[in-house]
């Protein structure tokens, strides 16, 4: 296709790239998961436009206010990205084992590397399940779940539960994790999750969000993906009962999706005023 044009042009519409060069047009769809992708880019917070209109205080002091924790505020001064200040400080405090302190790190991020995040969920693992329960005992996992241990504070394991749901819900990119889970995970901790995810889903009596639920089953996707050679080559009962257990909460939710599905027409007819043809009790 003649373009008749000097140099190359680069072009955006509906979510679209398209390139002018030379006698070719280049089209490339893309999708931007997360807005986290940029801080890497452009500097350690999120760029937010701010239209609102602020009277100066000339007696305010000169050096910008960062509203951060002490751990990483030097390192907000010098510039560096959330993932560079996420890199240096979490595995320090993994190593003093403070997952209190972690937490309060963590809010003042929302870029956490690949790494770093599967990092954290096998450091949240070994917290929670530090004996490596068999997850085909039911009654020992459900103390797990459920906090009812002996051995330590109730108070504090649902401390340590918290932490685990709390990495859970880190935004993620699902492209580049899966890599990282091969190596930072072993297949023990895969099925533990993939367990815990299960008890979340159908037992938890903790209120779990649309946004969460859809977290989870994503969660659940990425552990099939990373672990999916070894769960066809594993003749390891645990192995067959974690992924039986998952396709009955699949299943049981595709089911009710379809009753979903089959009641809209009738609940549009009823909402528009309109007489079903069918008769509802047959």
């Amino acid at each position: 296709m003649k373009m008749y044009t000097e140099g190359a042009k680069l072009y955006c519409f509906d979510n679209r790239i398209v390139l002018e060069a030379s006698n070719h047009i280049g089209m490339l769809p893309y999708v931007v998961e997360t807005k986290r992708n940029l801080s890497s880019l452009l500097g350690s917070h999120e760029v937010m436009k701010d239209e609102s209109t602020e009277i100066a205080n000339w007696g305010t002091p000169t050096r910008p206010l960062f509203h951060s924790s002490e751990d990483i505020k030097d390192l907000v001064n010098l510039g560096l990205t959330e993932r560079s200040i996420c890199s240096q400080i979490i595995p320090l405090l993994i190593e003093k084992n403070d997952h209190c302190r972690i937490i309060k790190v963590l809010n003042d991020f929302k870029d956490v590397p690949e790494s770093i995040l599967v990092l954290l969920l096998s450091y949240a693992i070994k917290l929670v399940n530090p004996n490596n329960i068999d997850v085909t005992n039911n009654e020992e996992f459900l103390k797990i779940c459920e906090g009812d241990l002996q051995s330590e504070g109730t108070k504090a394991h649902n401390t340590k539960l918290n932490f685990l749901n709390y990495v859970l819900r880190i935004p993620v990119s699902d492209a580049t994790l899966v890599p990282y889970l091969k190596n930072g995970l072993t297949l023990d901790n895969a099925l533990f999750l993939m367990s815990y995810i299960s008890y979340l889903l159908v037992d938890s009596e903790m209120e779990i969000h649309i946004e969460y639920e859809s977290k989870l089953l994503d969660w659940c996707t990425l552990l099939m993906d990373a672990f999916y050679q070894q769960y066809l080559m594993t003749k390891d009962e645990k192995v067959t009962f974690v992924l039986e257990t998952m396709k009955r909460i699949v299943d049981n939710l595709v089911d009710q999706l379809m009753v979903v599905d089959s009641l809209l027409p009738k609940l549009h007819q009823t909402v528009c005023g309109k007489q079903a043809n069918d008769d509802v009790d047959d």
